[in-house]
């Protein structure tokens, strides 16, 4: 499929609090899943309405140890305008979840490698996943702009050395919004010169994948997976296990889908609690082994809480894995 390129202008995107509002309404306006990177806590996929009819599970946790669990791997972010306390609570909330999970990932804006040098050295027994919010190279211009790309493939290659890592996470929603909206297209041919950038020895986790809400949405994100699937070492996030929803038609047809698409596994995403801005909650913590079952042969996932939550999430969920998969 060729989807030809359009012009989008506007003032280019930098990861900061000042674009909450923005990418808010433009997510709620377009009926889009809303991660404004590091602008704020709601990373999240977007609900069928003909899933709410999967009601969460009201059976009591079970108390059957799993074995072996996939490795969790938490994900917060932190913005590129932050402080020494930003620092400093993200260094401590690391540490909280040290005891049952080997990997974390955190996602930020340019120039922040000295930060993932100073999270390595104080938290030496995690090992961590540099992410990238690419709106903050890619901006509201094309999302396909080769000088853009290779703008942040060398950002990736900054960081990837910095965390001595083979994997980092392209958080691409805030650069997506427009052309998943239907207001841009993007073109083929400029997009794979502009992926031709990404280095070589980088595995790229890329999100958002896929998604089941809107049939238009659905189709312009398969095609961009599989036009990246073919450019890119990837593994794309899946979020079809994002809540308790995980086994309505819709979760399912797209996660299947995303499993044959890629050369390597996909990787899950959950997230727990409600979503502040309406009733809609995710997965309850105290569902985390019905979470783990539901992931059983998958080697790991991804738990994302916010910034703001990061250490509630560890607080809650700790104790929990470790007497679900027999952590010591």
């Amino acid at each position: 499929m060729k989807l030809s390129s359009a012009s989008h202008r506007g003032q280019r995107h930098q990861v900061g609090v000042r674009d909450y509002a923005w990418a808010l309404s433009a997510a709620l306006l377009l009926g889009l899943p809303f991660w404004a990177g590091c602008e704020t806590d709601g990373i999240a996929q977007s609900q069928q309405p003909a899933d709410a009819r999967y009601p969460k599970s009201t059976a009591p946790a079970s108390t059957q140890r799993l074995s072996p669990c996939p490795r969790i791997i938490p994900w917060t972010m932190l913005p590129t305008a932050h402080s020494r306390r930003d620092v400093e609570e993200l260094v401590s909330n690391l540490k909280a979840w040290q005891p049952v999970a080997s990997t974390a990932c955190v996602s930020t804006g340019p120039g922040q490698a000295s930060v993932f040098a100073e999270l390595r050295r104080r938290v030496p027994e995690i090992e961590l996943i540099p992410g990238l919010v690419s709106s903050s190279w890619i901006g509201s211009g094309p999302f396909e702009s080769p000088a853009s790309w290779r703008q942040l493939a060398n950002e990736m290659a900054v960081v990837a050395r910095t965390c001595n890592q083979k994997r980092v996470l392209l958080d691409n929603e805030g650069a997506l919004w427009a052309f998943l909206g239907g207001k841009v297209d993007i073109d083929e041919r400029r997009l794979r010169a502009a992926l031709a950038h990404v280095p070589d020895d980088v595995q790229v986790i890329w999100y958002p994948a896929m998604y089941w809400v809107d049939p238009e949405q659905r189709r312009r994100s398969e095609w961009l997976c599989r036009v990246v699937a073919e450019e890119l070492n990837c593994r794309f996030v899946d979020a079809s296990f994002g809540d308790h929803t995980w086994a309505a038609p819709g979760p399912t047809e797209v996660r299947r889908k995303l499993d044959s698409l890629g050369r390597n596994p996909t990787l899950p995403i959950v997230w727990f609690g409600c979503w502040p801005q309406s009733k809609w909650c995710y997965w309850e913590y105290e569902q985390v082994g019905e979470v783990l079952e539901a992931l059983a042969g998958r080697d790991e996932f991804l738990v994302y809480p916010g910034m703001k939550r990061f250490g509630e999430a560890a607080a809650h969920l700790v104790p929990l894995v470790r007497q679900k998969c027999d952590r010591r």
